[in-house]
């Protein structure tokens, strides 16, 4: 036996073993398409007869005569499988390597699209610390209606923070308004330079009559490493020059879609508050008579006319109280809605009767980046009246 009658025995075995058909679904859609695409009689008799001439189905004849009709199937077997390679292969070309549905109609090739790799939101990190400022450059100074009036002060130097991503050289652009019993409003922005990012944001607060106790709260957003994050605290200090911090790092609000508004708004409203509980560490102790309240958690409702100053808030609370019922209250509060967050400073005095005076300083954040809302809050600290203004930092 040479090659070529090995090669011949082996098609034949396979094709007897092997497929008898093409696929149904190839098969019927071609059925199909001839069935909807008729063809005149002439041309097609004429195409059959011309492709049969050319062809020469000579039956072969094999070394071992009981192979002889194995061979003849062999060739027309051949025949066959081209038939069906032609037709298949024109309908998969027809429908751009896809292969028909049932009754004829193409499939899409399914496409996989990755899912995207979801992006976890940092944790809220607490952070505490210190940081030291002189004055860099004094600005200008001026006295208005018995206010004196300091405008593009620049304060600088290091902050020290236990989180070194805001820790750093510091620059402020502070403005300050000091009423005649040294009283005073605090408002500007603040920068504080990370080893691998810097932190930008606007401030807000007061100083205490007779230009004690500085009280700010501040909400920085970061570039950089940092960027997506911000830095949320709260400021004390008793000489202007040194303070101390609490804040926390957290996943960045969103930012207003627009401009916020250029005028200061003048709201009221009102709010009612419980009597709060202790925190860890908190304590509440007589010394020499003086009772000292330190890190109660109070929770309030505010009702404002302006709907981006009503809902819930917390408020730490320390405070003194003297024999006679006169105290003196400080601390921070938090306060969110629908729109975003205010992280304000607070302190407050409270008389023989119970009647409780508070200022009040929140910066805001998410829809109320850049904006400033200071209240006088009046009342019996459980229902009390609250008249302020909200508007931008500038």
């Amino acid at each position: 036996m040479n090659r070529e009658d090995d090669f011949e025995m082996r098609l034949a075995e396979w094709l007897e073993d092997g497929p008898l058909g093409a696929p149904d679904r190839a098969v019927a859609a071609a059925i199909e398409h001839a069935r909807t695409h008729p063809r005149r009689r002439f041309l097609r008799s004429v195409a059959w007869r011309s492709a049969m001439d050319s062809m020469h189905l000579a039956p072969v004849t094999p070394r071992h005569s009981n192979n002889a009709g194995r061979a003849f199937a062999v060739g027309l077997a051949a025949v066959v499988v081209v038939a069906v390679g032609v037709v298949s292969g024109a309908i998969l070309l027809g429908s751009g390597g896809r292969e028909p549905a049932p009754g004829g109609v193409v499939v899409p090739a399914a496409t996989w699209t990755a899912a995207p790799t979801p992006v976890p939101t940092p944790s809220p990190v607490v952070v505490t610390g210190s940081n030291t400022v002189d004055v860099t450059e004094p600005g200008t100074d001026t006295t208005v209606g018995g206010v004196e009036q300091i405008r593009g002060m620049v304060l600088g130097g290091p902050t020290r923070n236990s989180d070194p991503r805001v820790s750093g050289p510091a620059t402020v652009h502070v403005n300050i308004d000091i009423r005649p019993d040294q009283s005073a409003d605090l408002w500007g922005t603040a920068t504080i330079e990370g080893p691998d990012g810097t932190w930008t944001g606007p401030f807000a607060g007061f100083v205490e009559a007779g230009y004690t106790t500085h009280r700010m709260a501040a909400v920085m957003r970061g570039t950089g490493s940092y960027e997506g994050l911000q830095y949320r605290y709260t400021q004390t200090g008793t000489d202007g020059t040194n303070f101390t911090s609490t804040g926390v790092i957290e996943a960045a609000a969103a930012s207003p879609a627009g401009e916020q508004p250029a005028s200061i708004a003048t709201v009221t409203g009102t709010e009612t508050c419980d009597s709060g509980s202790l925190q860890p560490g908190g304590s509440e102790t007589t010394v020499d008579g003086v009772t000292q309240t330190r890190l109660v958690e109070s929770s309030c409702t505010e009702y404002v006319a302006d709907p981006r100053l009503t809902g819930d808030s917390t408020r730490t609370v320390n405070g003194d109280t003297q024999p006679d019922g006169v105290g003196t209250w400080w601390g921070t509060s938090e306060m969110t809605n629908a729109g975003g967050s205010w992280t304000g400073v607070w302190s407050a005095t409270s008389d023989a009767t119970g009647r409780w005076t508070i200022t009040w300083v929140n910066v805001g954040s998410g829809a109320y980046s850049g904006l400033q809302f200071r209240a006088t809050v009046t009342g019996s600290g459980a229902s009390n009246r609250v008249t302020g203004t909200v508007g931008p930092i500038s």
